[in-house]
């Protein structure tokens, strides 16, 4: 955990554009123990964090406990339920058959997502971009009049093999498992499982004929849209061997309608004319981009349907078991312990957006807290706040009656700069920094002469006045707020600029925050 949060700091020192916000880790082991305690956590913490890039990085604490609704499903609880710390089966928990079956049915359309899954490791954008570069390729090769006819062949021969194993070894294994897995839940109108009606298309997909093309494809389409079959009220016919849905779809009407056997690669050698051949070629390249667009495209539906059935029959077991139902809404509703980082970082971003980055991220209750594992009591935050060893201060999340929840801090973990204590202060740079950055990079290539330091200096100038006029620069006149140089021997030597190099340099009075409010009170004695 410090090996990243220390990468983190490291990085935002490298950029200069991000700030990092760290969270002091509830199991921070002290002296090889795992200590519960905050204080011990946090003195740990500041051993560990070390001392390089402090002023690019603020610490909180302690953890959140949090009301908010999780997501749980079977999943998240299957293996989980245990019964005297012995794991145990949902089916254990009931002796009803009808249950016990809506159960199975749950763990059939798990497995088919999992089976899916496991066929596309790398995602069907991967499937996408690698036919995508061999089709590139192919184009590229066909529109330069030097390529030679074996080229063509060779560019063209891989762009229809990557389309021919796309179909074979991922819609195979589809029509394959899928029957087996939804045998229960998809069947035609007879009762009859998706795997007996996709027989004699698998059987094309497996041979060598002209027809796999099209057979593969029109498997693939009737198989999802049979999985929806209950939804749309569609039904598959078998005609000839093969499958016709009465809303086939316009995306497929060219691909089922054409025949696939003038795809294939067309022998250099033959007697047909060069040009004719490569039209050929262009007009097959063309007819195996839709086809796989096509087949991802209903990959992709087809994962949305099985995801779907997992859905549906775990609500039909959420509605007939009260025992699966009580689990799950006790689950959602627990406490859930979070680091505060995330809850920081919106606390950033609604500050920032309300107020101005300049002001300081703290003051502020957090939504949808319910209470914190450690409550920090005044003194023991002014040794968090304030670290006279290194400097290193924590912020601390307090509850205060009437108040809530509150960010009670906002220091970075450089506590001992005064130019880079505050958050605000580190964070308010930042920002100045990269706004000037983007707005001088339209003057990169400008002459490097007086006119263009006018510009630069006028635009920057009148940024920082209305960071000025918002309270974010200190001083009652702009000039006591901030400065802007540049020029010749202002910021920049003549050999600056015979090297190319325009130099502004900035100076600014940022605002601090009001830390402590100190009053101080005297006796006024009565005058007569």
């Amino acid at each position: 955990m410090n090996n990243i949060q220390q990468a983190a700091l490291k990085q935002c020192a490298k950029l200069g554009d991000r700030f990092a916000i760290l969270d002091v880790y509830p199991n921070q082991k002290v002296g090889g123990v795992v200590s519960k305690n905050f204080i011990k956590k946090s003195a740990e913490f500041r051993n560990l964090i070390g001392v390089n890039d402090l002023k690019y990085g603020a610490a909180y604490g302690p953890y959140l406990r949090t009301n908010l609704e999780k997501k749980i499903t079977y999943r998240d609880i299957k293996g989980k339920i245990n019964r005297q710390d012995t794991p145990v089966d949902l089916r254990g928990l009931t002796t009803e058959a009808s249950i016990v079956e809506s159960i199975d049915l749950v763990e059939k359309a798990i497995s088919d997502v999992d089976e899916f899954g496991k066929l596309f490791p790398d995602g069907l954008a991967k499937l996408e971009s690698d036919f995508a570069a061999k089709e590139a390729d192919f184009k590229n090769k066909a529109n330069d009049p030097s390529s030679t006819p074996a080229v063509l062949t060779t560019a063209y021969k891989n762009l229809i093999e990557d389309a021919f194993n796309a179909l074979k070894n991922k819609v195979n294994p589809i029509a394959q498992n899928t029957g087996n897995k939804f045998s229960s839940g998809v069947v035609d109108a007879q009762g009859n499982p998706v795997r007996f009606l996709l027989e004699d298309a698998k059987a094309a997909v497996n041979s060598d004929g002209p027809g796999v093309f099209h057979s593969a494809a029109v498997a693939l389409f009737s198989l999802a849209q049979h999985a929806s079959r209950v939804a749309t009220g569609a039904d598959i016919t078998k005609v000839q061997g093969g499958f016709v849905l009465a809303d086939l779809g316009a995306a497929w009407s060219a691909i089922t309608a054409a025949p696939i056997a003038d795809v294939y690669p067309i022998d250099p050698s033959g007697g047909t004319a060069a040009a004719q051949r490569l039209e050929n070629m262009k007009l097959g390249a063309s007819k195996a981009a839709a086809t796989m667009k096509s087949v991802i495209a209903e990959l992709d539906r087809f994962s949305d349907i099985a995801a779907g059935y997992e859905t549906t029959f775990e609500n039909a077991l959420y509605a007939k078991f009260p025992l699966f139902k009580t689990i799950i809404n006790r689950t959602k509703n627990s406490i859930t312990e979070m680091p505060p980082s995330s809850a920081i970082a919106g606390v950033y971003c609604d500050v920032d957006s309300k107020r101005g980055v300049h002001k300081a991220p703290a003051n502020v209750s957090l939504s949808s807290v319910i209470g914190l594992t450690d409550i920090i009591s005044h003194d023991e935050q002014m040794d968090l706040n304030v670290d006279v060893i290194a400097g290193k201060s924590i912020n601390v999340i307090r509850p205060f009656t009437g108040k809530g929840i509150l960010v009670w801090g906002a220091r970075t973990l450089a506590g001992n700069d005064n130019e880079w204590r505050y958050v605000s202060v580190r964070r308010f740079f930042n920002m100045v920094e990269e706004s000037s950055k983007k707005a001088t990079e339209q003057f990169v290539f400008e002459p490097n002469d007086a006119n263009t330091w006018v510009k630069v200096k006028a635009m920057i100038e009148n940024f920082l006045i209305n960071q000025w006029r918002i309270g974010a620069l200190a001083g009652s006149k702009p000039e006591q707020a901030f400065f802007v140089k540049v020029g010749l021997n202002q910021t920049m030597t003549a050999q600056d600029i015979l090297e190319g190099k325009m130099i502004v340099e900035i100076g600014m009075a940022a605002v601090r925050p009001a830390e402590f409010i100190i009053l101080r009170f005297s006796h006024k004695m009565q005058e007569a």
